[in-house]
């Protein structure tokens, strides 16, 4: 995750070992308190190991500590979860 701390915009970043593949990548964010903040989604066929989604502030988010959960799906494979803190700054 990058900036973090993030002020107007977060990028999630997956590097994976599975180049030329389609993936389903998911990012959800939570507050502490586990309450949904963010769901992005998308399905991408890559041809490197890096791949960016990226998540722009809109409606304003408050300034703290949130949860990041990437979950990244290769077709005929399970799923594999990372969970990662991103911190929020005032603009």
């Amino acid at each position: 995750v990058y900036p973090n701390p993030a002020s107007s915009a977060a990028t999630f970043v997956y590097v994976h070992d599975r180049p030329e593949q389609p993936l389903s990548v998911t990012a959800t964010v939570t507050d502490l308190a586990g309450r949904v903040i963010y769901t992005g989604e998308q399905t991408v066929l890559t041809y490197d190991n890096r791949t960016e989604l990226v998540w722009t502030f809109a409606g304003g988010i408050s300034p703290g500590i949130y949860l990041v959960r990437m979950t990244v799906q290769v077709s005929d494979s399970e799923n594999i979860s990372k969970t990662l803190k991103l911190m929020v700054k005032k603009q």
